[in-house]
This record gives structure tokens, sequence and C-alpha cells, in this order.
């Protein structure tokens, strides 16, 4: 039996669903009217970049696969996975069998490449073809493209049967400057360009329209309205006492969205159980953050808290509290948020994302202001076929 057409999956992370029709983006709109869409793809809980993208490759929940976070500690024995560091340490990825996996147990041969967990061996399996997550962050897209249309070009019997592109030119762009300026639109057109730039070497190698491509993101983003100061609420006695993920250089840098806190194991079992209760009772219900014990059903003494925020905070370990102009309506959905401006309130960073979805669909800006795109094309796709959420 012959192989099936090649899938292509590209992600654009970070790439809110309402982009493409708030922004030019001609390459994206012809693939949604020329093949099958979504209007929005619905974010997992947490709506991090890392346990989006396993659960997207999986289909399991974030709880079933064990990524929880792009930084957390694990509920078996407090070892810390942080997406910097940890990427490649691959006894995070064996929770659920991503898609290439299951392809190379079939008999067919796949090349993820920079899709997160793509470089590690899971249960057992490595791609045919693979390549390590860069440390430098290096995604240079025109290589991504060549590469794809080299493995294409491959005879049959080499020839992968999966592929995956990964940019995060949108990602970045809007958690420095937020998701409603001339940064996230310019974002939005380099992303459309690099489409553009896969769909016309595909034309040129013959495989538009023979080949399958799917669009997606992981998740959405908003800006930030305040910056809510974790000393307001934990004493430092308290807070000396609890491990962070993530680590505290970066709550100050950025600012967090979601927040997972350890008491120390170097306290007493009744002790860290005690510390829990209180931080539970001082953040939990914090200007609508709430604090989620896990694991849940675990002995007291052993789980931790995970504090997320309201749609629109972050927590932050600086030592006072950052309101951007008129956030207090803004983030209600009374006004635009497009006041805030991070450098002058103190934050490096203007969007975030992490939320918990729900909180965030009836935010004023957008809702559903956590969920991505899903756009696909080709012999496996009928044409115009449309659902509004997938």
């Amino acid at each position: 039996m012959p192989d099936p057409p090649p899938l292509l999956l590209l992600s654009f992370d970070g790439f809110r669903h309402d982009y493409i029709d708030r922004h030019p983006a001609p390459n994206l709109r012809w693939l949604r009217a020329a093949g099958s869409s979504a209007g929005r793809l619905r974010t997992v809980n947490i709506s991090k970049t890392l346990p989006s993208h396993w659960s997207l490759i999986t289909g399991a929940a974030p709880a079933s696969h064990g990524l929880l976070a792009n930084d957390f500690f694990s509920p078996d024995d407090g070892a810390r996975f942080s997406a910097k560091a940890e990427h490649g340490d691959e006894r995070w990825w064996q929770g659920a069998e991503p898609l290439w996996v299951t392809a190379e147990r079939q008999g067919l041969r796949t090349a993820p490449q920079y899709w997160p967990g793509s470089d590690a061996v899971v249960r057992g399996v490595r791609p045919t073809y693979w390549k390590k997550f860069p440390e430098d962050r290096d995604l240079n897209f025109g290589r991504q493209v060549a590469r794809a249309i080299g493995l294409l070009a491959l005879p049959p019997e080499r020839r992968p049967s999966f592929l995956t592109l990964y940019s995060d030119v949108v990602d970045k762009a809007t958690h420095s400057a937020g998701p409603d300026g001339a940064d996230a639109a310019n974002a939005v057109a380099q992303a459309d360009a690099m489409l553009g730039q896969l769909l016309r070497a595909l034309a040129g190698a013959g495989w538009l329209g023979r080949a399958n491509i799917v669009v997606v993101s992981d998740h959405g983003m908003v800006p930030v309205g305040r910056a809510l100061p974790l000393v307001s609420r934990l004493p430092a006695s308290e807070l000396a006492q609890l491990r962070l993920a993530p680590k505290a250089d970066e709550i100050k840098a950025h600012g967090a969205a979601i927040l997972m806190l350890r008491p120390r194991r170097s306290l007493a079992p009744r002790r860290r159980a005690a510390l829990l209760r209180a931080v539970r009772r001082r953040l939990d219900g914090w200007e609508g953050a709430t604090l989620e014990l896990w694991p849940p059903g675990g002995a007291a003494s052993e789980q931790m808290g995970w504090l997320h925020m309201d749609c629109g905070d972050v927590v932050t370990l600086r030592a006072a509290a950052t309101v951007a102009a008129g956030a207090q309506l803004e983030r209600r959905g009374l006004t635009s948020h497009g006041a805030f401006t991070p450098a002058k309130e103190g934050l490096a960073g203007g969007g975030a994302h992490g939320y918990v979805p729900e909180r965030c669909d009836a935010w004023g800006g957008t809702p559903h202001a956590m969920d991505g795109i899903l756009l696909a094309h080709g012999p496996a796709f009928a044409a115009g076929a449309r659902s509004a959420v997938f």
C-alpha cells in the first residue's frame, strides 16, 4: 500500500484566533477560503506553549500527559521542569504518545522539527528525521521550509509522511508589546509571509494540493492590565519557605499569569501542610485569583498550589502594585486596553497568557482571548468546511 499524502503541521505560537480578520493576512485567508477551518481552536488549561503543543500532538489533556506548564514541579518527586533548561530531558515527555510515534510504529517516516518534545525519545521511539530544539532559539523559517521541501523530494521509500514547522514571531512580539498595537500587526504580517513562503515552495515542488497542510496555534494573548505584588499577600517569612515556578527572576521581569508554589522539602510534613493551608487562605479569592491544590486528593503534606490569576492580571515579586491607566475599567471589558504602556508600568512585557481559558472567554477586548487558530488544506479536507470552534 502506498504511503498517504504527506501532512505538514505548522504552528504559529501565540496567534490569537481573531488576528486573521483584524490584520492583513492574505495567505492565511486564502488557506481558510480554500480549505477547512474553525473559527477558533480551544486551548488547554494551562494555556502555555509546552502543554498546549503536547496536547495538540497527543490528543491528551495536560492533567493526563503530565506536562502541566512551561515551568512546574513534578507532583511525584518535586523535580522542576523548565522549558529553558529541561526541554531535552526525556523523562517529562512520556505521559502520552505523540503523532509521530504513532506514525513510526505504523511503518511511516516522520520529520518533526522544533515542535516541543520532538527531540526526545518518547516511549522508545525517535522520529526518522529530527533536529535538536535550538538552545539559541534560532528558528529561521526559511531553513525550515528548505528542509521540508528537501525531505519531500526524497524517494518514496525514504520520504517522511509527517512534518512539522514552527514560528514564535507572533508570541514574541505580543508578549513584548501587547496584542493590540502595531507590533502585533507587523508580527501577523511576518507570519502570513512565512505561510506564503511555504505555499510557494510547495507549489514549486508540485506538492500544493497533493500534500495536506494544517496550521494551528497554541494559545492567544491579552494585554497585561495589572501587576499585583505577591508580597502584599504573603509575609516574607512564608514566601521564603516556598519554591516558585516560574523562577523568581522571571516573575520579577515579566510577571506570571499562573504560579506554582511548593513548600520546601526541608520543612517537616506537618509544617508543609500548614503552610499551604495558610497560603491558600491568603491567595484564594485575591483580586479574582484562585489557588488550586495539586494533585487533587493528594496527601496534604505533598500537595502544591496553583495560583491562577484573573484574565489580564499578572502576579509580580515587585514591592508595589503596578496599575495601568484605567486598568480597573479596562480589565472588566468597559474600555480598550490600548492605554497600557509596559515600560511606564515597570514590566518587561505587555501581553500575557497561561490563564484558565474560561476566565478570558468574556474578556472585553476579544472574547475567547486564549483561543488559537485551526486551518487545513489538501486532499483530506473539504473545501469550505467550517466549524465555529474545535
